[in-house]
């Protein structure tokens, strides 16, 4: 008679609430504490960017970017719809060489990055005050409400 593991998470933000999934999916008894809120206090205080664009080295972006397509299986597993938006990302931090680098990397990498020019920003979002003449453009990156989603989990 096999007994599964019995495994205590101490908080209750995205990591502690991730985690607990993890367990739970491999069968652990598992028991989420936290002195705070449900959904942790970090977690509530926090912007969940769902990216795996800024990754220094090869190996950090892999597991940046498997973590990117888990919380997208994830989203439909959970019905996580309400807390999480998948609209891309509109990123233009860095001009000329460093602009160019990122922009390399990522396409290097088969992230499915694009150039965009001032009019088809300005189409994308009319909204911006200050329209750059460049930017990138990340189809596949999402937002989530942090302290909802680990809430959900």
């Amino acid at each position: 008679m096999t007994t599964a593991a019995k495994v205590v998470i101490v908080g209750s933000g995205i990591i502690g609430a991730s985690t607990a999934l993890a367990c739970q999916d491999l069968g652990a008894e598992v028991i989420v504490v936290d002195q705070g809120p449900l959904g942790g206090v970090a977690s509530a205080n926090s912007f969940g960017w769902i990216n795996a664009s800024f990754a220094e080295t090869q190996a950090y972006f892999d597991l940046r970017n498997a973590a990117l397509e888990t919380f997208r299986s994830l989203g439909q597993r959970l019905e996580l719809q309400a807390h999480v938006s998948w609209p891309g990302t509109l990123w233009w931090e860095d001009a000329g060489q460093d602009f160019e680098a990122q922009f390399a990397s990522l396409t290097a990498r088969g992230y499915g990055a694009r150039r965009l020019d001032h009019d088809e920003i300005a189409a994308l979002e009319p909204n911006l005050r200050a329209c750059p003449a460049h930017a990138l453009f990340t189809p596949m990156e999402g937002a989530a409400q942090a302290q909802s989603v680990a809430q959900s989990l």
